[in-house]
């Protein structure tokens, strides 16, 4: 392929049988290397590092609700620059996802891809405005009006003077975003340039929604960024965590278009996975 390796970074904490499936299956692409951040205080993982496999040592251990997780995805995507310096995409994936789709059609619709970068966001102004999404409104709150309790991951209504203007804006999004080299590129430069939006953004709750969705989408006219991330997710109402993705899933997965999906569980998930391998044959 003209185009240099595609990296999947799997984010990590938990099921290492899972992690070792994802794996394999990402592996199953000619053009894909893998980087692994475990958690390291998280059972240990049955997948051994090799030319194409690196796992990051020193990882930290992420709690939830608190900026370790933003912190560890941003360490690790400089990481995947420094372990495969002529990378073309990096698909950042939870230990819990599995592709939906061959990994070679991924790295053909990457290597087609007229964009820099693909992951879902909105922005969060000061005031709410007409039709916005109940998720944009939570977090007015969450980044705007609010403060985290120090050393823990409970936030409290504190007045705050944010960073945040009509130059620079808060923005929102899913941590599991692909990115190209150039949005890499500009998102480590963001982060050098904007050391007062993370320390802000470190004293509220659930920082990895709003810390690299602000770094990537300020000062990004030269970037072409999609507003769609390419996952099937399944929230159920009012729940902060996906629905666990079960044999009734299947037809939605093949009809969604989307590279990955989660969550999967080894138990909960295994007629679902052993079809998604059938298929994938």
């Amino acid at each position: 392929m003209a185009n240099g390796p595609i990296v999947v970074l799997i984010m990590s904490h938990t099921d290492p049988a899972q992690v070792s499936r994802l794996t394999r299956a990402v592996l199953e692409g000619c053009n894909t290397k893998v980087v692994i951040h475990h958690d390291q205080k998280g059972p240990r993982l049955d997948v051994r590092a090799s030319e194409r496999v690196h796992i990051i040592q020193n990882s930290r251990t992420i709690r939830w609700g608190r900026p370790e997780l933003a912190w560890a995805v941003l360490d690790s995507l400089e990481q995947c620059r420094r372990v495969v310096p002529d990378l073309s995409w990096v698909l950042v994936v939870s230990g819990q996802d599995m592709p939906i789709m061959p990994m070679a059609e991924i790295e053909a619709d990457l290597d087609a891809a007229n964009a820099d970068a693909m992951l879902q966001h909105y922005e969060v102004t000061p005031r709410q405005v007409e039709g916005e999404h109940h998720w944009q409104t939570r977090c007015r709150g969450r980044y705007l009006r609010r403060r985290r309790v120090p050393f823990g991951r409970r936030s409290v209504p504190f007045p705050r003077l944010s960073p945040f203007s009509s130059s620079l804006k808060l923005f929102i999004g899913a941590t599991w975003v692909n990115l190209n080299d150039r949005a890499l590129d500009h998102i480590v430069r963001q982060r050098s340039r904007m050391t007062r939006v993370d320390r802000y953004l470190a004293r509220c709750s659930n920082s990895d929604e709003a810390l690299l969705p602000t770094l990537l989408l300020n000062d990004s006219a030269e970037l072409a960024i999609v507003n769609d991330h390419r996952r099937f997710i399944v929230w159920p109402d009012q729940s902060p965590h996906p629905e666990t993705l079960s044999i009734g899933h299947l037809e939605s997965l093949a009809a969604s278009g989307a590279y990955f999906a989660r969550k999967f569980e080894t138990a909960a998930s295994s007629e679902l996975l052993t079809e998604i391998g059938a298929r994938s044959q």
